[in-house]
């Protein structure tokens, strides 16, 4: 697992309460009383003129141990010292928060600075929300649990908003109908950023299940890693939603226990006027389906218009350890009823079946409906193997096929937010300057110092302003400081 909590910790947001709110004090562990956090949230949710602000007593540091949830029904700003400093502990018997207003219209809630930890309820071991809009920024929430949705949140009907958040190691049960082993998001918009979200178990959506028709979602500077499902999207299951950016992240080490989506399972919707999904600058590796008939190591697509551009999937595996699998493979999976899937200066790689080392198939592609059929598009793209007949059945155009993409280890290569990895291309990769910028990117998946469209004029091979194909622009980190490169 990637060292990421240094890292967000420099992600804490402020703000001072407006005018009229009143700001209330911890400056207590106690459960109750004085001084106590409840006692805190109590004194807002009674009072008006909200927001309001609950801070904590300069120095002080350790658990609040909880015996019950604490509600919290106005719109109301907690400011914690600091995830490492103040703990908030449900002992595995309580849930820690509830967020649900009992008249008006909806509130805004925000936390950060806190842990939130050992969590357990029905749904929502750690924060339940409904129909409020939540904030949850540096702050840490682990070993959260339920016995049926969104091991650490769960939320419907709102809007929600992670930033500089970790999400590890809770669960919803894995052998029956739990889902979102960290959130569990219905109805509403999911904005994601700067956040880490592993170590996760569920049935349905390892990671996180985002699940509705009127879903939008930001999935933005964001790793996704080591999340299991019992049976699809190992790291996210993101289900018939209207729109979905994900951009700069990373989908690394989840694995399924059942047929696809090792890494992600996308639905999007089909209805009209929705936008559909765009995956851009972004990684998936090291991600299984460890089923029999695994297919879709990474990736899996159906319904809807999805854009996957200047992206790498790279040594992810179908099927279990012991046997090569019987289904069709493939690292990115194209299913469903009217499914269009474009995909633009996008990499595949080392992707394998079973124990086998030898790279199979990359892209496999099944049209579930002969009146709607599904159509793939691919252009400026590098495979290392030939995509399974038929998977392209739309434009092809200046791809390259059975092509070695000479790929480094996965590491950070001086990542902006210091813990997303991507693969880095060798200087003599075939993917240097082949690719295209459809989404006029302006840097790689590192982010801001890290431009796209970056050439080297002392390889002969490089044209100017060119793109590389993949996450990753070899070159782009080059620095000039007055007449001189800086490496």
């Amino acid at each position: 697992m990637i060292p990421v909590r240094s890292a967000l910790l420099t992600c804490l947001l402020t703000s001072a309460p407006l005018a009229g709110a009143a700001t209330f004090t911890v400056s207590s562990l106690a459960d109750s009383g004085p001084g106590s956090l409840r006692d805190a949230i109590a004194q807002a949710n009674a009072s008006s003129g909200e927001p309001h602000l609950v801070q904590f007593q300069p120095g002080l540091a350790g658990t609040i141990a909880l015996g019950s949830e604490i509600r919290i029904s106005r719109s109301l700003n907690v400011q914690g010292p600091g995830a490492h400093l103040v703990t908030v502990d449900g002992n595995e018997t309580t849930r820690l928060f509830r967020v649900q207003r009992t008249t008006g219209e909806p509130r805004t809630v925000s936390l950060s600075g806190l842990t939130l930890t050992r969590g357990r309820a029905d749904d929502g071991g750690a924060i339940w929300a409904n129909d409020d809009n939540l904030t949850l920024a540096a702050l840490t929430l682990s070993n959260n649990s339920v016995t049926n949705h969104g091991g650490a949140i769960w939320m419907t009907e709102a809007d929600l908003t992670l930033d500089g958040v970790v999400v590890v190691n809770n669960r919803a049960p894995e052998d029956a109908q739990g889902s979102g082993g960290g959130i569990y998001f219905t109805a509403g918009t999911a904005t994601i950023r700067r956040s880490y979200i592993a170590g996760n178990r569920a049935s349905f959506g390892g990671g996180l299940r985002l699940s509705s028709p009127r879903v939008h979602a930001v999935i933005a500077d964001t790793l996704i890693q080591d999340n299991w499902a019992g049976h699809t999207g190992g790291g996210a299951v993101i289900g018939t939603v209207s729109s979905l950016r994900i951009a700069n992240s990373a989908f690394v080490g989840n694995s399924t226990g059942q047929t696809h989506g090792g890494g992600l399972e996308l639905v999007v919707s089909s209805s009209p006027g929705d936008a559909g999904a765009v995956i851009e600058n972004t990684t998936f590796s090291d991600n299984r389906s460890r089923h029999q008939s695994g297919v879709a190591s990474a990736l899996s697509v159906s319904n809807g218009t999805t854009v996957i551009r200047n992206s790498t999937f790279a040594y992810n595996k179908n099927g279990p350890t012991h046997a090569v699998p019987t289904g069709a493979g493939g690292a990115l999976w194209v299913a469903g009823t009217a499914t269009t899937v474009t995909l633009e200066s996008t990499l595949f790689n080392h992707n394998t079946n079973g124990t086998s080392t030898v790279p199979a198939i990359d892209l496999s592609h099944l049209s579930t409906s002969p009146q709607t059929p599904s159509r793939v598009h691919v252009r400026n793209s590098l495979f290392h193997t030939l995509p399974e007949a038929g998977a392209i059945n739309g434009e092809s155009v200046a791809n390259l096929f059975a092509t070695d993409a000479q790929l480094r280890p996965l590491a950070m290569h001086g990542g902006g937010l210091g813990f997303i990895p991507v693969h880095a291309l060798a200087r003599t990769s075939p993917a240097v300057d082949a690719g295209s910028n459809p989404g006029n990117l302006t840097t790689d998946q590192r982010g801001p110092g890290f431009v796209r469209a970056w050439s080297d004029p002392n390889l002969a091979n490089q044209a100017a302003s060119r793109t590389d194909i993949g996450a990753y622009e070899l070159g782009g980190d080059r620095i000039f400081l007055g007449d001189f490169e800086q490496r």
